[in-house]
C-alpha cells in the first residue's frame, strides 16, 4: 500500500511537469488583468509573446468601459500585441510603465470614436510613431483643431461607412463631417493610410451584444445582418489589416502598385483603399 502511493504521488509529479510545457503553450494566448500605477488603473490585454504593445481609447474622449472592446482586444494581444487601456488622462509614470513594457522602440496608440481626441493629444507629446484611429470623432471649432504629430511616421484610418452615410434629408449621418477627424486635421510628414468596409457601421467594432445594442438604436447604423458570425468577421478584418500595418516596414513604397485592395486612391502622403 505505502508502496503504491509514492509510486502514485512520483507519477503525478512527473504527469504535471510534462503537463507544464503543453499547457502554457496551447492555453495561455493573453490574459487580462488590472494593473495599478501610482492612482492610475491600467487594464492589461496581455500578449504570451508579445511582438509590441498598443494604447487604446474607447470612445466617449476614453471615458466607454473598455470590456466592450475585449473581443477585439483579446484578438490583437493572441496576435503578439499587448493592449493597455486606462479610463483616465495617461502621465508620464504610467506611460514610462508602457513604454518599459513594450518591444518596439515605441507603443503604438489606437482609438475608436472621440477616443481620437485624447489619443492624438498623447501622440502630439509622446514620442509615438504608428497611430490607428477607428471612425475618429472631435468637436468641432473655430479656428479647426490641428494636432501636431511630429513623430509619427505611420497613420491608418479605419472607417466604416454607414456611419457617413446620407440617407436622405431627415435621415443625418452619425458622424456628421464637421465632427469627423480626418487627415486634414494632422500637421504631419507620416504616411497616411485610408481603409474603409462599405457595409458597417460605428458600433459594429464592438464585443456582439453591444454591436446589436448600438445598431438596435436606429441612431447608429450598423450591418444590416445582425449575427455573431458577420460582426465576427468585420472584427477578424479589422484585426488582419491592424496586423499588416504594424508589421509593414514604415520605409517601403505605399504607393497605389503596393496595394492590393479593389479601390485605391492616391493623394500626396495619403492612401486610401475599401473593400
Amino acid at each position: 500500500m505505502m508502496y503504491t502511493m509514492v509510486y502514485s504521488s512520483k507519477v503525478s509529479k512527473v504527469s504535471k511537469l510534462l503537463l507544464l510545457p503543453l499547457t502554457h503553450g496551447f492555453l495561455w494566448q493573453q490574459r487580462s488583468y488590472t494593473k495599478t500605477i501610482g492612482k492610475k488603473n491600467i487594464d492589461v490585454y496581455e500578449a504570451r509573446n508579445a511582438k509590441t504593445s498598443m494604447i487604446f481609447f474607447t470612445g466617449l474622449f476614453n471615458q466607454m468601459p473598455n470590456f466592450i472592446y475585449s473581443d477585439l482586444l483579446k484578438s490583437l494581444s493572441k496576435e503578439g500585441i499587448t493592449c493597455y487601456s486606462v479610463q483616465d488622462s495617461i502621465d508620464a509614470k504610467v506611460y514610462s510603465f508602457i513604454e518599459s513594457n513594450t518591444k518596439t522602440s515605441t507603443p503604438i496608440v489606437g482609438a475608436h470614436s472621440s477616443g481620437s481626441v485624447p489619443a492624438l493629444e498623447l501622440a502630439s507629446i509622446a514620442p509615438i510613431e504608428k497611430i490607428i484611429l477607428f471612425d475618429p470623432v472631435g468637436l468641432p471649432s473655430i479656428p479647426p483643431q490641428q494636432y501636431v504629430l511630429k513623430r509619427a511616421t505611420d497613420i491608418m484610418f479605419v472607417n466604416a461607412e454607414l456611419s457617413y452615410e446620407w440617407r436622405g434629408l431627415s435621415d443625418i449621418p452619425f458622424i456628421p463631417s464637421t465632427f469627423s477627424i480626418t487627415e486634414k486635421d494632422l500637421d504631419t510628414l507620416a504616411n497616411i493610410s485610408c481603409i474603409s468596409s462599405k457595409d458597417h457601421g460605428h458600433g459594429d467594432i464592438l464585443n456582439n451584444f453591444w454591436a446589436d445594442v448600438s445598431a438596435s438604436t436606429g441612431i447608429i447604423r450598423g450591418h444590416e445582418e445582425r449575427d455573431e458570425r458577420v460582426n465576427q468577421n468585420y472584427r477578424d478584418w479589422i484585426i488582419r489589416e491592424v496586423v499588416s500595418f504594424i508589421e509593414q516596414d514604415t520605409n517601403q513604397d505605399t504607393s497605389l502598385t503596393s496595394l492590393t485592395k479593389n479601390e485605391n486612391i492616391s493623394n500626396g502622403n495619403v492612401t486610401v483603399h475599401s473593400v
